[in-house]
């Protein structure tokens, strides 16, 4: 089973609503195919396109993050959604499922909550893709017996080193993976921890003891 991993990161300072990284690595037994956006927020009142271009100050440690790349938020989806169909994980005229796969995250809010207020923002419909994923710190509870505050509780736990920077949200991918594979050689089974209501999408139905 091909997983996908993902992690959103929000922006460290006072911005408009919105999803400010966008990275998805593929896992299969090996970290691959990186999927990768910078998105800029809508224009809103009282905001120019020069908010494109942020300096942000430590422990992020990044400089002109939106640069000349970033995109709109329905580029992205419409760009990994390519990307998606490309790698045969998702196929548009079957009901627009994710074929064999899931996303992976480090907690409930990116798809819960976050996905969710973007596709509001961006004045577009919640992909059906986004319907259901599996908590990593949820199976780690349930798995280990023991509750994971986040992805740096998950690695010292483990002793696992990390990589790059914390908070970067490709890195922070990366690592959540490292953890997924750990657990998947651990003998940890993945199970869908939260799914909404096919009716009422707002509704989300828990399947695990949440951590």
């Amino acid at each position: 089973m091909l997983l996908v991993v993902t992690s959103l990161q929000p922006p460290p300072l006072p911005m408009p609503s919105l999803s400010y990284y966008y990275p998805i690595a593929a896992v299969l037994t090996t970290i691959s195919s990186p999927c990768h956006f910078y998105t800029f927020p809508p224009l809103l009142p009282g905001h120019s396109p020069v908010t494109r271009t942020i300096f942000i100050v430590p422990p992020y440690q990044l400089l002109h993050v939106w640069h000349d790349t970033s995109i709109s938020f329905k580029e992205v989806i419409q760009q990994f959604e390519a990307w998606l169909t490309q790698h045969h994980l998702w196929t548009k005229g079957m009901g627009g499922r994710l074929d064999q796969a899931a996303f992976v995250t480090c907690g409930n809010w990116d798809l819960k909550t976050k996905v969710p207020q973007q596709c509001k923002v961006s004045k577009m419909k919640l992909p059906p893709y986004f319907m259901e994923w599996i908590n990593l710190k949820d199976v780690y509870l349930n798995f280990y017996k023991r509750r994971a505050t986040g992805m740096m509780t998950m690695m010292k736990e483990l002793q696992i080193p990390l990589l790059g920077s914390h908070h970067l949200g490709i890195d922070d991918t990366k690592n959540i993976a490292r953890v997924l594979q750990r657990m998947l050689a651990d003998g940890a089974l993945l199970q869908i921890t939260a799914r909404r209501n096919a009716d009422s999408p707002e509704n989300v139905e828990f399947l695990f003891r949440t951590a």
